[in-house]
């Protein structure tokens, strides 16, 4: 029996289906036959009663460590949403998009609240399915307009009043005789890399669908669009991704300039299991070589990359492709970091969820991590994907929008093993 405004020491030791409960070094409850044992986190609370918690402190067996510096919640609870877009002010505010909300926050991102139509950031795009925001380095702003016969670029320097650029690719391009959509763009396409003295570039991949005679869409193919004045005018690179790899299907890449000068294109959303890359030693101009990291399996999913002051970071969805569901697993999504752009180390999971099937028996799993987003300001690392909470008609789901705010100075890296995927995907 526990007295009133006494401490107490409690322990709860775990090892598959065996847990063992503990207060003050006494066995009070153990089991051996857990029936339900999944990924998640580790929480306490009280039930018609109240505490104070102290001392929390988890060991693993593994060796591990927990990761900590994290704020976690969901936003926009009850909206339908598979991303979201943060860009910064300054240190403390923020603002986010996606094609359901803006939002904004004045405390570095703790809460958020919804912007009204006579907020100062209303003219803020969030139409269509994807949208791109970006902080340039001269602190103005750049953002992709994604209409029915649009995809036009256009820059602010207080993201209220914005000024139109040029269409990145033709309105030819963009639709076709069918009224189908095939140029498209994804959460975190845009990228500027510092070329040469103070010249900037620029990149904007943009994925086009390809259908056959029956309307079935069959792959894609990317062109690398760029610019070297925020907009008014758009030049594309002379090679496409069926120039390098004809046999692949290529969206949803991004570009970033490693620390050696060269520049890679990353992608994940590929038909070979990887994640996967190309590279431009002219600054953009031409691309070469189709390169698998093999150390870094995947299905057909969504990534995010971004790079801070020589400290790279990847949000990457592993897993072995299923061959029937090529799409599929999309369970875990881990954070990796890198001091080259290149090599990459494991730092710690952003989620964790069980791929549980559809209860109806169907071939689509109830779980789905996408269109993940990252962020990086002096303090912290901001990062936002889509999570499946429940069935839902909607393909992938009731997608939800998780959001976590990541110490930047607390990140740690793991060690991390391929051989261990089969085990937990």
């Amino acid at each position: 029996e526990l007295t009133l405004n006494d401490w107490h020491t409690l322990n709860i030791i775990e090892n598959g289906a065996n847990v063992t409960v503990k207060v003050d070094d006494i066995t009070v409850l153990s089991s051996s036959s857990i029936q339900k044992t999944s990924y998640g986190r580790v929480g306490m609370f009280t039930e018609n009663a109240s505490m104070y918690i102290d001392n929390f402190a988890c060991n693993f067996s593994s060796g591990d460590i927990p990761q900590d510096g994290i704020l976690e919640y969901s936003i926009l609870p009850n909206t339908l949403a598979t991303y979201l877009e943060i860009e910064s002010i300054d240190d403390n505010n923020l603002v986010a998009v996606n094609n359901k909300a803006k939002l904004a926050s004045d405390d570095a991102g703790a809460t958020w609240k919804n912007v009204t139509y006579t907020s100062d950031y209303k003219k803020l795009y969030n139409k269509g399915t994807y949208v791109s925001l970006l902080k340039l380095h001269d602190g103005t702003y750049m953002q992709i307009q994604t209409g029915s016969e649009n995809l036009m670029s256009q820059t602010s320097s207080d993201l209220k009043t914005w000024t139109n650029g040029t269409n990145i690719c033709s309105k030819a391009e963009q639709v076709d005789s069918s009224n189908r959509r095939l140029a498209i763009i994804h959460v975190n396409t845009l990228t500027e890399v510092k070329l040469s003295g103070d010249n900037y570039r620029v990149f904007c991949p943009v994925a086009f669908r390809v259908y056959d005679h029956s309307g079935e869409l069959t792959t894609h193919i990317t062109k690398i669009y760029y610019t070297d004045d925020k907009g008014t005018t758009w030049n594309v690179s002379s090679t496409t991704s069926s120039d390098i790899y004809s046999n692949d299907d290529w969206s949803e890449c991004k570009v970033i300039k490693c620390s050696d000068g060269t520049l890679r294109m990353y992608t994940t959303r590929n038909r070979t299991g990887y994640v996967s890359y190309t590279e431009s030693t002219d600054n953009g101009l031409t691309w070469s070589g189709y390169n698998n990291i093999t150390s870094l399996p995947c299905a057909v999913t969504s990534f995010a990359i971004a790079e801070d002051n020589g400290t790279y970071y990847m949000l990457w969805n592993p897993g072995i492709m299923d061959n029937e569901i090529y799409t599929c697993p999309r369970s875990r999504l881990c954070l990796l970091t890198s001091t080259n752009g290149k090599n990459w180390t494991f730092a710690m999971n952003c989620e964790y969820m069980d791929p549980t099937y559809t209860v109806e028996g169907d071939s689509i799993p109830l779980y789905q991590i996408l269109d993940p987003s990252i962020t990086i300001t002096d303090d912290y690392i901001y990062i936002t994907f889509g999570r499946s909470i429940s069935e839902d008609e909607f393909s992938h789901n009731a997608q939800r929008v998780f959001y976590i705010r990541l110490d930047k100075d607390a990140i740690q890296t793991r060690n991390w093993s391929t051989n261990n995927l089969s085990s937990v995907i």
